[in-house]
């Protein structure tokens, strides 16, 4: 067998590419420099001017992007300054609280209100009864912090709380109360009423109002003194009451309501009529022809009695102020008193004086008597 003499050659290292020379850049402070010695050749290679502005170009980038990082910061900072900000002064109380109203049926109502400062600066609504307040009722009306009501009805009372609200929260105003009274109206008015004297008279009124209105009575503008009417509550009316009615009880009665938004009156007339009276009557006389008879007759009453005179078995009635006919004797004075002039004796008879009003009516009588003699006048009563 052969031996054949095994020979091991080791691999020869590698070594680098041999480049150009033309192909690198001049050495100096910004080039590479290139040595070979013995079987090889060394690099030693330095920056050159691309490659530092390479760098300067990702310094700047690092740069921009610190500040933009700074920048964001801030934002981020500025954002939480800013709310922190608004909770703040929403915390605050309000500058101005709305106050209680107190207003009539029908009167305007006003509520005013200015939230806390904040930013963004607050807006503000209503709500009444913890209910928010739409606008919907034309008589409701919200600038700014004011809430205007027109013509306020009774259902408009309640308790108005004023609302700050921007982009962070809400914050609630103290509640004001608006109150909604109303003023006296009469349900039942007195009513004029004509009575005869001794007649027991009565008024009523009935009134509502809120609060209840109080009740008085005057008389001719002057209040009613006690004692002398009987004023008292019956049955949801105010009354009035004369036991006995005299003249001097005619006038003007009044029912004055008052409560604290309003007053209201209403008026009524008594009349007391007195039946009439004679204040003097008629006498008997004795006249003797051709000269002048006076009968007076004077009365009184409430109204004033019509006074008129007729002669017994006569259908002829005389008024006062009657026209007078050129050929008559007779004539009735305004006071009542019957004249005969000339008398003659077919003139001899009784003469009735009659006095009428719509409490009743009275009469007397008076005879005249016509003698021959000479002007014997006189009367009857004091021939005797």
């Amino acid at each position: 067998m052969t031996q054949h003499a095994l020979h091991l050659s080791h691999p020869t290292p590698p070594t680098a590419p041999v480049l150009p020379q033309n192909s690198w850049p001049a050495g100096g402070a910004g080039g590479e420099r290139r040595q070979g010695g013995g079987g090889g050749r060394e690099i030693r290679g330095t920056k050159g001017r691309g490659g530092r502005k390479g760098d300067e170009e990702e310094e700047e980038k690092e740069k921009e992007e610190k500040e933009r990082e700074e920048r964001k910061k801030k934002r981020r900072r500025g954002r939480k300054i800013t709310k922190a900000t608004v909770r703040i002064m929403l915390r605050d109380d309000f500058r101005q609280n709305p106050t209680d109203v107190v207003v009539a049926a029908g009167e305007p109502a006003i509520l005013e209100c200015v939230p806390p400062r904040g930013h963004p600066e607050p807006t503000t609504y209503w709500k009444k009864d913890k209910v928010r307040i739409d606008e919907k009722d034309d008589r409701i009306k919200i600038r700014g912090g004011k809430l205007m009501i027109s013509n306020t009805r009774k259902n408009d009372a309640g308790m108005y709380v004023c609302v700050g609200t921007n982009m962070v929260g809400e914050r609630d105003s103290e509640t004001a109360q608006l109150t909604v009274f109303e003023r006296p109206t009469f349900l039942r008015r007195p009513i004029n009423q004509v009575v005869l004297e001794e007649e027991s008279v009565e008024f009523r009124c009935q009134v509502q109002g809120d609060p209840q209105p109080s009740v008085r009575w005057r008389k001719d503008d002057v209040d009613i003194p006690r004692g002398r009417y009987d004023v008292r509550f019956d049955k949801d009316d105010y009354l009035l009451r004369i036991k006995k009615a005299s003249a001097s009880d005619e006038g003007t009665f009044t029912c004055v309501a008052e409560n604290r938004v309003g007053k209201l009156e209403a008026s009524a007339t008594l009349t007391v009529r007195a039946p009439p009276q004679f204040v003097i009557r008629p006498r008997d006389q004795i006249v003797a022809q051709g000269r002048t008879a006076t009968f007076p007759c004077e009365t009184k009453g409430n109204p004033q009695p019509a006074v008129f005179w007729q002669k017994e078995g006569s259908q002829n009635l005389l008024f006062p102020n009657q026209p007078q006919q050129p050929d008559s004797r007779f004539s009735v004075s305004p006071d009542g008193a019957l004249t005969i002039a000339a008398v003659q004796r077919a003139d001899a008879g009784y003469y009735i004086c009659q006095a009428l009003t719509v409490a009743g009516s009275i009469l007397a009588k008076a005879q005249l008597e016509v003698t021959d003699g000479e002007y014997r006048v006189g009367e009857i009563a004091e021939r005797a």
